[in-house]
């Protein structure tokens, strides 16, 4: 064998080190060249350990030799004594995602499920597929973050996401296949120069390499360095934060604004939200500080919402929309069960947020302004707005606490005060 097809099998041999204490491999095999090489690569390395090596193969049906594909990788763990789980699940359009893009996603998805304690997930990406991704990510303006790349190993679950062939290249994955007799499936759309990868990949990168011969490996290197960049500038942003879920305003304001920017973008990203655009984050940054005390200035995204409410941020995912003027019919003794809030009530904690038995049904519904309440110890009606407001419920939670109505009385502000008679 040459010595450039070892590079496959050199890399596998520092899995120990990168994955300590894992000793189940779990290899996501398309039927391709690189995933070939990497089963094949992954089943001579656990046989000197002693370890366990599976497969897992995601047919999705986009294309016609989709189901020859399955197969042929049935054939392969079988002739190899390889476990392998195969899962089927075609791809339906969805808006905003591309069919290779939710293609991935049901491959990660079948993967995860195996993401436990002492196991590594393995994926064939190489250092060219990392070229590649640094490319793309450029072109669309990218952060440090995004032009990380994909990273060696990262924790997934509880178990390891590892691409041990990263700094692997494909001719050398080339030669290993031809130097092992491998046989694999060559996908159609690979030679699609429609999609963005393929054009990179087939007609810039021959360019660039043609100039440049070492381009895609100084490309992948200048990926590691972003990746370092990133893992710095993540650590500080934790400082910043610490454990908490909302930034205080004026520990903002003392900050450099890459650093405030760095704080809110990481702040977002840790709540599971996508992090809006620079130019929209540093706008809505200057319209916190700009607010008067006394201001409850809010951003709307498409998934969440973001206020400025007693001097720190807080991020709120966006609800349901409950039709205005929503009344619910609460029969005595059941329990009632409201999914426009998410929330269910339960009789016995009705009776006992008011301190009796309640022998009617009851009216729920939610604030349109000008309810008033005397909650116990208070001599006097008080607007329900000035009452919740004492109370310190946020703004955005006000219009969303059921109002239970007794014969059209407001008697109860739900899990915060009773309201007498």
């Amino acid at each position: 064998m040459t010595s450039s097809a070892l590079a496959v099998a050199k890399a596998l041999e520092a899995l120990p080190e990168v994955c300590p204490g894992v000793r189940t491999w779990v290899v996501a095999y398309s039927g391709g060249r690189d995933s070939t090489a990497l089963l094949h690569a992954t089943r001579a390395f656990v046989a000197q350990r002693g370890d366990v090596v599976r497969a897992v193969h995601v047919n999705h049906g986009l294309q016609p030799a989709a189901q020859d594909f399955e197969q042929h990788c049935a054939a392969v763990c079988r002739e190899w004594g390889i476990p392998l789980e195969r899962m089927q699940r075609e791809v339906d359009p969805t808006p905003g995602l591309g069919p290779e893009a939710q293609a991935r996603e049901i491959r990660y998805q079948a993967l995860r499920r195996h993401a436990r304690r002492g196991v590594a997930i393995l994926l064939a990406h190489h250092r060219d597929d990392q070229a590649e991704t640094l490319l793309l990510q450029l072109l669309r303006g990218a952060g440090v973050a995004g032009t990380a790349a994909m990273p060696l190993c990262r924790d997934w679950g509880e178990g390891k996401l590892v691409r041990p062939l990263l700094d692997v290249s494909r001719q050398e994955i080339e030669d290993y296949v031809r130097g092992h007799r491998l046989t694999f499936m060559e996908d159609p759309s690979n030679f699609d120069t429609g999609i963005e990868r393929n054009f990179l990949r087939r007609e810039v990168l021959p360019l660039l390499e043609e100039r440049w011969p070492s381009a895609s490996q100084t490309l992948a290197r200048s990926a590691r360095h972003h990746a370092h960049a990133a893992r710095l500038l993540q650590e500080r942003a934790e400082q910043d934060l610490g454990d908490a879920d909302t930034i205080e305003v004026e520990f903002l304001a003392s900050l450099s604004q890459d650093r405030q920017i760095n704080l809110v973008r990481f702040w977002i990203a840790r709540q599971g939200f996508p992090v809006p655009s620079e130019r929209r984050l540093l706008r809505w940054l200057d319209t916190v500080h700009a607010a008067g005390a006394d201001r409850v200035p809010t951003e709307i995204f498409e998934t969440y919402r973001m206020y400025r409410w007693r001097g720190h941020l807080h991020l709120v995912p966006r609800l349901p929309v409950v039709p205005e003027g929503q009344c619910w019919h609460w029969r005595r003794g059941e329990a009632l069960v409201l999914p426009e809030l998410d929330l269910e009530l339960r009789w016995e904690s009705l009776q006992a947020q008011l301190g009796e038995e309640v022998e009617t049904d009851l009216e729920v519904r939610l604030r349109t302004g000008g309810e008033r309440c005397r909650p116990e110890g208070r001599q006097h009606r008080h607007s329900l707005k000035k009452l919740l407001q004492e109370a310190g419920v946020p703004p955005w939670r006000r219009g969303r606490i059921p109002l239970v109505y007794q014969h059209a009385n407001l008697r109860l502000v739900w899990d915060h005060f009773a309201c007498r008679p």
